[in-house]
């Protein structure tokens, strides 16, 4: 089954949008209801009076966000030889999820705000060059739309709705619980190794059929707790695929099973989920342990500066910055972008050295690694700067109850009272919100003691 969680935004040449034209063209002179209204949104009244082929090719290229079609083919051309990424950021949610979201953006948007301008102008062509009073003057649902399917690794809205209604109707939750694929996922969930291979005996195609995830990838989910390593064997000497496991038990700090993988021979560097590797996903979920492990076993993936601040190594931190001491143009080629874990969309990335030391110290915030920070900290990052979300370090380090780096961000002067981006939350709050409670790193962000 094609799984349209992991997909990737693969560049289509010219031709292929010709033969598209065509063929709603050909619809729509059969009189097929959906290939009007396409015709209609995009022309008007026009539409009704005639259409021609090079109507249907301006339709083509409105629905990818371009003014006219010479805009859109010349666009084509350029990128036909880029490299692509592959991402996976749609989650089993309906389409109307999607549309409620691009709503919200194109209100935002009306309102002036500026993370909402930003995406608009990042990523529908035709806005591109347009102020930020024009866009929140005639921006419009199809341009939201099309904005939030670039987002989420689609290229029209078409695609995105199509795609996440696939996704969520054939997810794994709506399998019966008498399936065997369902009856399997409990043996696992109860470790029980002996009835999962009697599953498998019976049904020897099961751990191959990947109804929105594998068996091998549901020992990594969190309700998956404590999965035994004979469970695991199990699954691997059936033939399961190795890589999209790892990158899930690197997301949920399951540091035994990353180990476990590694040694059946997971890949350590693929990218085949998310488009990141494993320790960009542990990164990601400040999952220290998981991340430990694959540093330890397989090094930085990829050797990127924010990779360096997650793993904690100062010594490959201070090799990205020159002989005096600026950071080097090299360390904001891999940016960390938590959109490619489930996060909001966000505004393009600005090449500012500023926000790259941000972001590294909020990554190492966020994995506790009080050495990174404080070395970030030394080469003039900002504890205030919040370029993810407007989430400042200090909220980082707190959500994940991290003492040693809340010392040390509290010490170089982070606010206790900051307010993040996302939640208008302080650091406290994060941690409270998230299950902290040890007294002693709590009154570090402020918190009362409590009475004895």
């Amino acid at each position: 089954m094609d799984q349209e969680l992991h997909h990737e935004l693969r560049p289509h040449g010219v031709e292929h949008y010709r033969r598209e034209a065509k063929a709603l063209l050909r619809a729509a002179r059969a009189g097929d209801a959906d290939a009007r209204s396409r015709a209609e949104e995009a022309l008007g009244d026009r539409a009704r009076e005639r259409f021609v082929f090079a109507d249907a090719l301006h339709v083509v290229a409105v629905e990818h966000g371009f003014r006219s079609w010479p805009a859109f083919k010349r666009d084509c051309e350029r990128r036909a030889d880029g490299a692509v990424r592959p991402v996976g950021r749609i989650g089993a949610f309906p389409a109307s999820r999607y549309a409620e979201s691009a709503d919200a953006l194109l209100d935002a948007a009306r309102r002036g705000e500026g993370d909402a301008i930003a995406r608009l102008r990042g990523r529908v062509p035709r806005l591109q060059d347009a102020g930020g009073d024009a866009v929140a003057r005639t921006a419009t649902t199809a341009d939201a739309r099309i904005c939030l399917a670039r987002e989420y690794g689609m290229r029209t809205w078409a695609e995105l709705a199509a795609a996440a209604d696939r996704a969520c109707e054939t997810h794994y939750s709506r399998l019966p619980p008498e399936s065997p694929w369902k009856r399997a996922e409990g043996a696992i969930h109860a470790g029980d190794a002996g009835e999962l291979q009697r599953l498998l005996d019976a049904h020897p195609a099961l751990e191959h059929e990947d109804p929105g995830m594998t068996l091998l990838a549901a020992t990594a989910q969190p309700e998956a707790a404590r999965v035994p390593r004979e469970v695991v064997d199990v699954l691997v000497t059936a033939g399961s695929e190795l890589d999209v496991p790892l990158n899930l038990a690197a997301c949920f700090d399951k540091a035994d099973l990353v180990g476990w993988l590694l040694d059946a021979g997971a890949d350590a560097a693929s990218t085949e989920i998310w488009g990141i590797t494993p320790l960009q996903t542990a990164a990601y979920h400040g999952a220290r342990a998981a991340a430990d492990v694959l540093v330890a076993r397989t090094g930085l993936l990829p050797d990127a500066f924010y990779i360096a601040s997650a793993a904690g190594d100062v010594a490959r931190l201070e090799a990205w910055f020159d002989a005096g001491g600026r950071l080097r143009p090299e360390a904001m080629r891999e940016r960390p972008n938590l959109a490619d874990v489930g996060w909001p969309p966000r505004p393009p990335l600005r090449d500012d050295p500023d926000d790259v030391l941000a972001e590294a110290l909020a990554i190492a915030a966020h994995l506790g690694r009080a050495g990174a920070c404080a070395a970030l900290l030394d080469r003039g990052a900002d504890p205030a700067r919040a370029p993810l979300y407007g989430i400042a370090p200090l909220h980082f380090a707190a959500s994940m109850g991290r003492r040693e780096a809340i010392a040390v961000l509290v010490a170089r002067g982070a606010a206790l009272d900051a307010r993040d981006g996302l939640h208008d939350g302080t650091p406290l709050g994060w941690a409270l919100r998230n299950g902290v409670s040890d007294p002693k790193t709590l009154a570090l962000l402020g918190a009362e003691p409590r009475a004895t």
